[in-house]
Formats: structure tokens, C-alpha cells, sequence
């Protein structure tokens, strides 16, 4: 919850000096780019978060690496929670800042499988989750390899989790119950 807490303040913070530079939307893109490279390496992100190699040389590859792609703004934004030793929550700031700030009218949703889904049932699901909010869904799918099976939407504040994990988590549970009474 804590983390929750400080990755929203970060993230109205960064909007809020994004806005009057490079535009909320390009920041907004850089920030969902940034964390795609963390997600996608793992040294990358061990790297970040080792406190054996100092603030300095961190902030030295944040420069050499992202320079020329990212802007000075994102950049400057990174430093920064380094400095502040909040590196860890950065993918919780990008995910706070895409689904708060990223589409005005439209309430975007992330959904996750650990396989392809058809077309089909995607449509079928934004219509639903649609009808739920009351306005228009964009659905983001995404791929995770760590689902056993099922879906996890997150909605804004609402997490729909239909993951075989949860569910399997929710029968262990009732069968507690069951055994204590």
C-alpha cells in the first residue's frame, strides 16, 4: 500500500514536469519503454538495484545507454529515483502514470494470459469489461510465461484475477476452512 502511495506521488510529480516539456503523451511512451527494458532484462534491472555500485555509475549508464532515446526529462526522472533509492517501484510509477494519464475518455485495461488469446474472445472480454465501467475499454494484452493458466485483468483499481494460481489459492483456502470447523 505504502509503495502504492509513493509510486502515485512519483508518477503526478513526473506528469506534472512532463506536461509543461516534452508533452504528458511522450512521456507517458518513454516511461512504458523504459520499463519494457527493465521487464525484458534482468541484469539490466539487478544492475539498477545493487548497492555495491554506486549512485554515480548508475546514473553514468542511465546517460550512455538511454542517450539519444529517451529524452533528458525521462532520463532526469530515473536519476531521481535513484537518488531517492526508489528505483525498485519504477515499473509501479510507469503502470500508475499509463493507466491514470494515458487515455482521457477511455478507461484502459491490461489484460495478461500465459497463452495467445483469439481475437474473438478479446472483443468478447472489452465488451464486458466495457459494460462493467460504463465507457469505452482499451484492452492492452499482454503475454506472461509465469501464468499457468487463465487470465489476470487490472482495470484501473480493480484487479479481476481468473489465473489458475488464484484460483487453486482460493480452493486451499476453503479447504482450511473446511478442516478447522
Amino acid at each position: 500500500m505504502k509503495n502504492e502511495i509513493v509510486a502515485r506521488r512519483y508518477g503526478d510529480a513526473f506528469i506534472g514536469y512532463v506536461n509543461q516539456t516534452i508533452g504528458t503523451d511522450k512521456g507517458i511512451a518513454e516511461l512504458q519503454a523504459i520499463k519494457g527494458l527493465l521487464e525484458g532484462s534482468d541484469d539490466f534491472s539487478a544492475f539498477l538495484s545493487d548497492p555495491d555500485i554506486s549512485e554515480k555509475e548508475k546514473a553514468e549508464l542511465i546517460d550512455n545507454v538511454f542517450s539519444g532515446t529517451f529524452s533528458e526529462e525521462s532520463r532526469h526522472f530515473l536519476r531521481l529515483l535513484l537518488d531517492k533509492g526508489r528505483i525498485g517501484i519504477f515499473p509501479d510509477v510507469a503502470e500508475y502514470v499509463r493507466a491514470t494519464y494515458g487515455y482521457g475518455a477511455r478507461q484502459e485495461a491490461v489484460m495478461r494470459t500465459g497463452r495467445s488469446v483469439d481475437q474473438d474472445m478479446i472483443d468478447r472480454i472489452k465488451s464486458a469489461l466495457e459494460k462493467k465501467v460504463g465507457r469505452e475499454v482499451r484492452l492492452v494484452t499482454e503475454r506472461d510465461g509465469a501464468l499457468l493458466g487463465g487470465i489476470y485483468i487490472k482495470i484501473g483499481n480493480v484487479v479481476i484475477d481468473g489465473t489458475v494460481r488464484r484460483q487453486l489459492d482460493d480452493l486451499k483456502e476453503t479447504l482450511h476452512v473446511l478442516k478447522v470447523t
